[in-house]
């Protein structure tokens, strides 16, 4: 039985190595930009919150590549033949989009 994600991230010269390196730079770029503004701030500032936002996002982007969760989530279709072929599964999909 062979594991579901792979292994820890290692270099392979692939796209998603060089969009993990976009991303890492991006977080540098955020953070930095949020220890300069941090200063200059004495109330609520939805600049900086986005700021937080994107650190945020783009940090769990970062630990999904570097685990191999995000490879795993896009080379995997998002439902088998056999999902698709059955009527009750599309039932309580589209009950759940519709209470979302």
């Amino acid at each position: 039985m062979h594991p579901i994600f792979s292994p820890f991230w290692t270099f392979t010269n692939s796209a998603m190595d060089y969009f993990l390196f976009a991303l890492i730079g991006f977080w540098l770029f955020l953070f930095y930009t949020l220890q300069v503004n941090k200063q200059e701030i004495t109330g609520y500032s939805p600049r900086l919150a986005w700021i937080r936002g994107g650190l945020y996002f783009t940090s769990g982007f970062i630990l999904s590549i570097l685990t191999g969760v995000l490879p795993a989530l896009v080379s995997k279709p998002v439902a088998t033949d056999e999902q698709l072929s059955n009527l009750y599964w599309w039932l309580f999909t589209f009950l759940c989009v519709d209470i979302i």
